[in-house]
Parts: C-alpha cells; sequence; structure tokens
C-alpha cells in the first residue's frame, strides 16, 4: 500500500471549480454550462463515471445548486460519488433526459448553454429537440479556462501518481530477467 497519500480534493475546492465556471460563463456571455459525464463531471463534482448512452450531466447555471441530470435507477449510485450539493433531474427509460435539461433551462432563465466539447454529438442532437441550436455554444473556453491551472490539492495528487508511477517502474526493472514474458511482466505492473 501507497503510505504517502495526498488528501483527496476537498468539497470547498469542488465548490470553487464551480464559482471559478460560473464567472468564465459570463465572460463568454453564456447562461448555464452542461457538463456531460466523463473527465469534466469527475473535475466539478467527484462523479468518476464514463459518458454511456444514457444521459447524466452537471447543469451549471448563473446562480442556484447546480442540477445533475440522471436516470432515476442510478440515484443511489449518484449519492454515493457526488461531491457537491446539486440538485436532482432524475429520468425514466421512457422520458427525455433532454427535454430536463431545457426544463431546467427555462425555470432559472437560461437561453444561452455551453456544452461539453467531450459531448458526443448524440447530446447536441438530443438538445437540440428542446433548445435553438444556435443557443449552443462550445464550453472549451469554460472547462479549459477552470482546469488549466492546478490547486495545490491537484498538484499534490498529480505528484503521488508520478512517484507510484516511477516506484512500480523500478520494481519492475528489478524483476526483469531473461525468459521473462510481456505477460507476466505487464500483469506485475498492473497489479503493483
Amino acid at each position: 500500500p501507497w503510505t504517502r497519500r495526498a488528501p483527496a480534493i476537498a468539497g470547498a475546492e469542488y465548490q470553487q471549480r464551480i464559482e471559478k465556471a460560473r464567472a468564465l460563463m459570463r465572460t463568454l456571455g453564456v447562461d448555464a454550462l452542461l457538463v456531460n459525464a466523463g473527465t469534466s463531471l469527475r473535475y466539478f463534482a467527484g462523479v468518476p463515471w464514463g459518458a454511456s448512452e444514457r444521459l447524466v450531466a452537471l447543469l451549471v447555471t448563473a446562480a442556484g445548486d447546480p442540477l445533475i441530470v440522471c436516470p432515476a435507477f442510478e440515484e443511489g449510485s449518484l449519492d454515493a460519488v457526488l461531491k457537491i450539493p446539486a440538485l436532482k433531474r432524475l429520468w425514466e427509460e421512457h422520458e427525455d433526459p433532454y427535454a430536463r435539461v431545457a426544463q431546467a433551462m427555462a425555470e432559472r432563465g437560461a437561453r444561452t448553454l455551453a456544452l461539453d466539447p467531450g459531448a458526443a454529438f448524440a447530446l447536441h442532437t438530443g438538445l437540440c429537440t428542446h433548445l435553438d441550436s444556435r443557443a449552443i455554444v462550445d464550453a472549451a473556453p469554460v472547462i479549459d479556462g477552470c482546469r488549466m491551472c492546478k490547486s495545490p490539492a491537484e498538484l499534490a495528487l498529480m505528484q503521488q501518481a508520478c512517484d507510484m508511477t516511477l516506484h512500480v517502474q523500478r520494481l519492475a526493472a528489478g524483476i526483469a530477467r531473461e525468459g521473462l514474458g510481456t505477460d507476466e511482466l505487464v500483469r506485475f505492473i498492473d497489479s503493483a
């Protein structure tokens, strides 16, 4: 076990990320930000899920708690990993999740949306059934603007990852010998 563990990202840092995103949204001139499941959802809300065919996304508007749009059957799993206070817009299999996004935007007076650049085109298509496509812009300036400068906590975690990787590589070099198959070496590295 790795004994020199860097602390996890704290809840307050997730909140700071949301506030920075809001400031960048104002600069971009948009009312809402939609972050799809994937690395950015993990960055803003601590949810480590990858994108799938079902919409799981974080909607950030100028004010109020962010909203998570998520399949209803995933609510318990979501609660276990969510690191920020957020309202939930759960949807059932027979419902249109993009309508939930549009409804939440309308309730908050949001007319323009910055969409996560990592989102699949299908997500954009689904949103366009409820929103004017001209009101949807690329969220790269917001997301990249937040993620480009690392906090001390992020730097500590990155350093830990580097240290762990170097340690495993040293261990792997120590077991390398003639006749050792690459499959065995790969298994060792993956296990370590």
